[in-house]
């Protein structure tokens, strides 16, 4: 009926909807039957689990592994890629020659590589469980 407004507000589709899954519907806006509201229920755990997903995999993005030579004279630092990120000689190692010298880096690099990996497995150990953000009693 023309003249005749509704209020109206914006909510989660479990249809899709416009613009990132939303569309309009009229305000107090109830599903209709139990499957609806099924489907609705699960929509909104999974935009809450692509969240904790999107924040995880920044973090992520950010986490760094550190490694050290078992003498502690070198230490390198590696993405999350396992790219090495960084590298401390300290002059004490100088005198190792250059075939130590260049073990003890490979070996501080191995072991920033498994660190990374292993704050990786902890970030992604709940998540992938089907916990939500629950840290693992085995981690």
């Amino acid at each position: 009926m023309l003249g005749q407004t509704e209020n109206w507000e914006i909510v989660e589709s479990p249809l899709g909807g416009d613009v990132g899954g939303r569309e309009a519907a009229p305000m107090g806006y109830e599903p209709v039957s139990p499957a609806e509201a099924d489907l609705t229920r699960m929509m909104s755990s999974l935009d809450e689990q692509a969240a904790r997903f999107g924040r995880v995999g920044r973090d992520l993005a950010e986490t760094r592994g550190n490694g050290e030579s078992a003498d502690g004279l070198v230490g390198v630092e590696v993405s999350s890629s396992g790219a090495v990120v960084g590298v401390r000689i300290e002059p004490g190692a100088l005198g190792l020659g250059a075939e130590a010298l260049a073990q003890a880096v490979l070996r501080a690099a191995k072991r920033a590589e498994h660190d990374v990996a292993e704050r990786a497995n902890q970030a992604l150990g709940p998540l992938l469980s089907g916990r939500n953000g629950e840290a693992s009693a085995a981690g």
